[in-house]
């Protein structure tokens, strides 16, 4: 059997997904923040300052703004890089974009109705009182971001469904039945 004959009768082999590159990037408005336009067409800012501020290599942007605007596409869209030499990774612009990207009442009507969570189990999982769910879900709020710590929660969340797995109690509905009431009443 010849290698030609073999491969033509071999199944496919599993190809993974292309990793995200970077089409395009340019300073953005505010400082240290980057637009990003992504080979599949999305758009992103990225604001670098938490960066900037927490690394040594970077606190040279702080220093010279003007620097920061000097950047370009490296490494066939893999990396960005400035001109003073300094690179940072397009997985890292990307996974800076996802947490940076708001959470707003909508996104969590979504998640909850994708997860197949009740209100009272949203609430428990997101350690708030089942008011504050169902105030988060109503129109009014559907628009405007949730606040910072329930943004932080829901967006791990709907990134990673084992750790819905790892902090969700389902509950019963309706009343605790009598004799689960009362075996805290029985004597020892």
């Amino acid at each position: 059997m010849t290698s030609q004959a073999r491969s033509e009768s071999s199944p496919p082999m599993a190809t993974t997904a292309e990793p995200l590159r970077i089409k395009s990037v340019s300073a953005g408005k505010p400082p240290l923040t980057l637009s990003i336009v992504w080979t599949d067409g999305r758009r992103d800012d990225v604001d670098l300052s938490g960066l900037v501020a927490r690394s040594r290599h970077f606190a040279v942007f702080a220093d010279d703004p003007e620097a920061f605007q000097d950047v370009t596409v490296a490494d066939w869209g893999y990396t960005v890089e400035w001109g003073n030499g300094l690179d940072w990774p397009a997985p890292n612009l990307k996974l800076l974009a996802d947490e940076q990207r708001t959470v707003t009442g909508a996104d969590l009507v979504s998640w909850q109705k994708d997860a197949g969570l009740s209100n009272q189990e949203t609430a428990d999982v997101l350690g708030v009182d089942i008011k504050t769910v169902k105030n988060w879900r109503v129109a009014g709020f559907r628009h405007k971001p949730l606040p910072a710590t329930a943004q932080w929660s829901v967006r791990h969340l709907m990134q990673e469904p084992l750790a819905l797995l790892a902090h969700f109690r389902p509950r019963r509905a309706g009343r605790p039945r009598k004799a689960e009431r009362d075996k805290d009443k029985r004597p020892a």
